[in-house]
């Protein structure tokens, strides 16, 4: 919405996202798709988190595309969720709800928190062969280091970004940062992306 506000002429942008999907398979599925056709102009891989290192596999259409665990964006906010929530994403009641079954669940089964993978390796090959994709079908290319990728999931995106000069680079993450965009993460009211938008 903002990009459509901004430009000169008319924009039509295509989210090519899927809920509980990663990168790889989003692209698989989309490249496939008729909102593929006519290609678009230009392509943004938006990264918040580290590319998985099986992200060859899920390209492979002879694979099967594996589904969950299943993420909602409610709110601005990426919330693990039961698959039969998804539909109310929208919904107030239904954030508070995946908010209170998390901390409940971590609570009595004293969960640790899953590992997360600090190796941007897999990220720039994700990169460059997005880039390579964007190209093939004459699209321009750039990369959107969306806000928190640094500090939550601890992409290198200094290494990323010294290791791809050709690529553009949209580094939000770096502008939320030092125009103090980064509140209290509450939800679902003061999101720090609603004013990075505006």
């Amino acid at each position: 919405a903002v990009a459509a506000r901004s430009a000169c002429n008319q924009v039509e942008i295509s989210l090519a996202a899927f809920p509980g999907m990663t990168d790889a398979q989003s692209w698989r599925i989309y490249s496939q798709s008729a909102e593929a056709v006519p290609s678009p102009r230009h392509v943004i891989l938006q990264i918040y988190t580290n590319t998985n290192p099986t992200w060859r596999e899920e390209l492979d259409p002879s694979k099967k595309i594996q589904s969950g665990p299943y993420r909602t964006l409610m709110y601005g906010w990426i919330r693990p969720v039961p698959w039969w929530i998804t539909p109310l994403a929208q919904s107030q009641l239904a954030i508070l709800f995946a908010d209170r079954v998390e901390k409940i669940l971590d609570t009595v089964f004293r969960r640790k928190a899953p590992p997360i993978n600090r190796n941007s390796e897999w990220t720039l090959e994700f990169i460059r062969y997005m880039s390579n994709e964007a190209t093939r079908i004459g699209a321009d290319f750039s990369v959107a280091f969306l806000p928190g990728a640094r500090s939550i999931y601890f992409v290198d995106v200094d290494f990323l970004k010294r290791s791809m000069p050709n690529v553009n680079v949209i580094d939000l993450d770096s502008v939320a940062t030092t125009s103090g965009f980064y509140p209290a993460q509450t939800i679902a009211h003061g999101h720090y992306n609603s004013k990075l938008a505006a």
